[in-house]
């Protein structure tokens, strides 16, 4: 791709959270792919915070595509669904605006049957916290098809044929992907703008 510049816009499934930083997707990109890519993860960034950095970030290089990922930490927040693809959606009118192509993750799946995690009980639970990430996944996907947005549906790759949540790709706490979740996350992105 001729003047290729990648932004990747998101939270800590995007900065790489826990793992080596050397295998994390954004920079398996950089490095085997030689991709002009910039990771704008910040862990326990919602998708506000993404919304409100976007500007400033666009400043600051010429990007031709940016994928953004992000809105689970909104959902452990109470967040509603309809507020957190608000967000989302005015991310992508300003990049349409801006004529830079967007594509959107839709996060994998919670590993309520492994997390170590014991801070979701204001969700009654880590079982109804991953109903409530399916839930918001659910709508995320219906709004990208519905605004012809190109996705990533990661939820398909994180779950087996059986729709049991594949553990061997997360970390202890259930929520972010290990070496192996990243991975398979570079493989699915790389093969997203090999389409474009």
């Amino acid at each position: 791709m001729e003047k290729f510049r990648l932004m990747c816009l998101g939270d800590s499934l995007t900065e790489g959270y826990d793992i080596d930083p050397r295998d994390c997707w954004v920079n398996l990109l950089r490095e085997r792919e030689g991709w002009d890519v910039t990771n704008a993860g910040i862990s326990g960034d919602m998708t506000a915070g993404m919304l409100a950095r976007l500007p400033l970030a666009l400043e600051k290089k010429e990007y031709t595509h940016v994928f953004i990922m992000g809105g689970t930490n909104d959902v452990e927040f109470g967040l509603s669904p309809n507020i957190v693809i608000s967000n989302i959606k005015a991310a992508i009118r300003q990049l349409r605006h801006h004529g830079i192509h967007c594509a959107v993750g839709i996060p994998m799946p919670f590993d309520d049957k492994k997390t170590n995690l014991t801070h979701f009980e204001y969700v009654s639970g880590g079982t109804e916290y991953s109903k409530k990430i399916d839930e918001y996944c659910d709508e995320l996907r219906s709004f990208l098809e519905d605004d012809e947005t190109a996705f990533v549906d990661f939820r398909e790759f994180f779950k087996d044929v059986n729709g049991r949540v594949r553990s061997q790709l997360f970390l202890a706490d259930g929520v972010h992907p290990n070496r192996d979740g990243h991975e398979l996350v570079y493989g699915k992105i790389l093969k997203c703008y090999s389409k474009l």
